[in-house]
């Protein structure tokens, strides 16, 4: 679907040359969810800049569907763009245009028909969740209606492959979550491929089939999101997942606040990375072992794939009993590591 080969960036700073993006090679398939994560400065929204040419590459090529957009003339260029639609962190509406003229103006760009036009809009407007709101303006709505717009927006040329720049981070956590479902549904329905740069590992472990981590405009790490979580090789990334294991405080922090060290058994953290793995498991663990297991602080949440997030805990027992115990929830696919 996409193929980028060698792709750069660079820019010219005085005397010196910044390396925004730098020698990627990646292929997204059709009808995946990629996501693209790094922090500030890592170069992912130069990234998908250069995916429709909105900023011009160095050097590389960017192939879509069998069509290279690095050689394209301007005409066809403005053509192609078409067919890729983008989401934007601020929404980009036109205030004084109401929610239907807003989704409406890339067809009336495209001088798409009237009558086809209307019946358009009215579908995307359904779609996205927004029946009733046709006649509203942008400053009536809420922020996760504002996005709802700017991806029925995005939608209304029929597009192959939807950009999504940070579509989540101006958004409260409850709304990110309803935009995220929206973004999967879309994806189910419609088959689009949809390429998605965040700084949030939430939005990655929710949605995303596979994930490529960027730093210093490089991508570091890549590979299904799964796998990335489970077994981050770089310490970015492990910066990432810890986001979910650990959002609010460092493990440090959180256990010097903690009761002081049992004078029997141990204190350990358990990460969880999807699957089938469960809290069932918990319990089945201090069914089967001569132990309580104490539940200190957990953290999870979770997707299609299975339960992500850590738990720390109090396995109260005998030396004997709690190794036991550890070895048993190892092998069913936890992470345990004790303090």
């Amino acid at each position: 679907m996409i193929e980028i080969r060698q792709l750069s960036k660079h820019y010219k700073n005085g005397s010196n040359e910044v390396h925004a993006v730098n020698d990627l090679n990646i292929n997204i398939k059709k009808g995946e969810i990629f996501g693209v994560i790094g922090f500030s400065g890592a170069g992912k929204s130069t990234f998908i800049r250069l995916l429709n040419r909105l900023e011009e590459p160095s050097t590389g090529r960017i192939v879509l569907n069998e069509k290279d957009m690095t050689t394209l003339s301007s005409r066809e260029l403005r053509k192609t763009r078409q067919k890729i639609g983008m989401i934007f962190q601020h929404f980009h509406l036109l205030w004084s245009r109401t929610v239907f003229e807003n989704i409406s103006l890339p067809l009336e760009i495209a001088k798409v028909p009237k009558r086809e036009r209307k019946q358009r809009v009215q579908r995307l407007i359904d779609l996205v969740g927004l029946s009733g709101k046709e006649n509203s303006y942008p400053s009536q709505l809420s922020g996760g209606q504002k996005q709802r717009v700017g991806i029925a927006r995005a939608l209304a040329n029929h597009p192959e492959v939807l950009l999504c720049d940070e579509p989540t981070s101006a958004l409260d956590p409850q709304t990110t979550d309803d935009i995220l479902e929206l973004l999967v549904d879309i994806n189910k329905k419609l088959g689009i491929t949809i390429v998605l740069i965040t700084h949030e590992m939430h939005v990655i472990q929710k949605i995303c089939h596979r994930v490529a981590v960027m730093e210093n405009g490089s991508i570091i790490e890549e590979g299904k999101a799964k796998d990335v979580f489970q077994n981050p090789v770089k310490q970015t990334t492990r910066r990432f997942v810890q986001q979910l294991a650990r959002p609010h405080e460092s493990e440090e922090d959180y256990l010097s606040e903690q009761m002081e060290r049992p004078e029997k058994g141990k204190i350990a953290r358990l990460r969880f990375f999807g699957g089938d793995v469960s809290g069932t498991m918990i319990s089945e663990t201090a069914k089967t072992f001569d132990i309580q297991i104490n539940l200190l602080k957990a953290h999870l949440s979770q997707d299609e794939s299975g339960v992500f997030g850590s738990m720390m805990v109090h396995l109260d027992g005998t030396d004997n009993e709690v190794e036991k115990a550890i070895e048993y929830l190892t092998d069913s696919g936890i992470d345990v590591e004790v303090k």
